[in-house]
């Protein structure tokens, strides 16, 4: 029974989060995070992106389009918004307003009687706080 608990938890450890280069750094998983949030929060931030440059492996910019997706962008919006890029000086931050993004979406949803978005669903897999501001509504 233990070997197929041990099993089963490590089958979870996949995802956006987690499934960066095998051989990755430190330096370059926190790119792969990072590149991903501000993806599917449809923000592109050049300078992150040029000091994840540096790793070996470019992961700010692998993560971002599939992210960008995720985040239910089209291809179009994604290259305005990597063509319009901002400063992000809080990826934490980042992380708790897509939370919000997620729980507000599934929730309006609801209330408006619509089916349940599979699409959504997958790209907010990562993203599963409850931080939003209606929540407290």
């Amino acid at each position: 029974m233990t070997l197929l608990t041990s099993g089963i938890a490590a089958a979870f450890a996949g995802g956006p989060r987690l499934d960066n280069y095998s051989d990755s750094t430190k330096e370059g998983a926190d790119c792969w995070v990072d590149g991903y949030d501000s993806g599917f929060a449809g923000k592109y931030d050049k300078d992150r992106a040029d000091e994840c440059a540096n790793e070996k492996y470019d992961e700010y910019n692998a993560a971002w389009p599939n992210a960008c997706r995720d985040g239910g962008h089209t291809e179009e919006e994604c290259n305005d918004f990597k063509n319009n890029p901002v400063e992000i000086e809080d990826f934490e931050a980042l992380e708790g307003e897509n939370d919000g993004t997620c729980y507000d979406a599934g929730r309006e949803d609801g209330i408006a009687n619509k089916p349940f978005n599979k699409d959504r669903d997958k790209g907010c897999t990562e993203f599963d706080g409850i931080n939003s501001s209606s929540s407290s509504t």
